[in-house]
């Protein structure tokens, strides 16, 4: 697996397909494998895409450098991956936490996306994901780790929604899944680090605490994302300067793994509309 050299942590990524470039930015802890596991890579690779994906900071096989990190630091390791690749402009689409790096990395260099799809990740405010950042904080302020249990429980509880928390199948399916959670983030701190970014991403507003440059965008919600609820969906679509709205029936902020068909439907839908956007040339009005 190739690997790009950064002066504090390398970044392990893959490539596959030929096309527009579209670049996946990973939700908090999300393993590379993910994004091939669900079937988004094959079906993009198919729509004729080349596909960039990479394992963020704090997630193995990638590094771990260290603290404090930001939302920018995501950002900044975005770019210096597309440079690496000679990636000049690009479509995006980021899920959770990768869709807070996506906003980062197109507000502060916009000529490098040319559409922007954030994915169970775009919001104004919202008290659970608020609550998680802040017990977050203060775990690591008290003990200097997060509990693996508790980390274990707040991922179940948030990655079900609605009906699928009492699927008793589906519910034990996760919490044996989960059972090796920990074994993914890169010692010595990447999932507290990771915290840190969702903290700071909150704390500078949201996706709404920050003017949004010219760049398309779209945004995806799940029904029953308590994390990210829909109901927050026609304030953020304003504020992206009419952002394409999808909504997933039926399932919870893991919608993307539980609903995989009807998600990679709705991204396929929307990467489609966004079509003349994705192949502008990069420094064209």
């Amino acid at each position: 697996m190739p690997s790009l050299e950064l002066p504090t942590h390398s970044l392990a990524y893959q490539t596959r397909g030929e096309g527009p470039t579209i670049l996946l930015l990973g939700g908090s802890g999300e393993p590379m494998l993910a994004w091939e596991l669900c079937g988004l890579v094959d079906a993009l690779v198919g729509a004729g895409h080349r596909v960039v994906w990479y394992a963020a900071r704090g997630v193995l096989p990638s590094g771990c450098p260290p603290l404090p990190w930001s939302v920018t630091s995501m950002a900044e390791d975005a770019l210096a991956l597309l440079d690496e690749l000679d990636i000049n402009t690009c479509h995006g689409i980021g899920y959770s936490l990768g869709g807070f790096t996506l906003e980062e990395l197109t507000r502060r260099h916009p000529d490098r996306i040319s559409g922007a799809v954030l994915v169970a990740s775009a919001g104004a405010s919202g008290t659970v994901r608020e609550a998680w950042n802040e017990v977050d904080h203060a775990f690591v302020e008290t003990l200097g780790e997060i509990p693996a249990q508790f980390s274990r429980l707040m991922t179940l509880m948030t990655s079900l929604g609605g009906p699928e928390l009492i699927d008793p199948k589906l519910v034990a399916e996760w919490w044996e899944l989960l059972a090796d959670q920990n074994d993914q983030w890169a010692a010595p701190h990447g999932e507290v680090g990771q915290a840190q970014v969702a903290k700071s991403w909150t704390d500078r507003g949201s996706t709404t605490g920050l003017a949004w440059p010219d760049v398309p965008a779209a945004v995806v919600y799940f029904e029953y994302d308590a994390l990210f609820p829909p109901s927050e969906a026609d304030q953020v679509a304003s504020h992206l300067g009419n952002a394409l709205v999808e909504l997933v029936p039926g399932t919870g902020h893991a919608g993307l793994f539980n609903q995989p068909s009807a998600t990679i439907e709705a991204l396929l839908r929307v990467v489609r509309t966004m079509q003349p956007a994705l192949v502008r040339p990069r420094g064209e009005a």
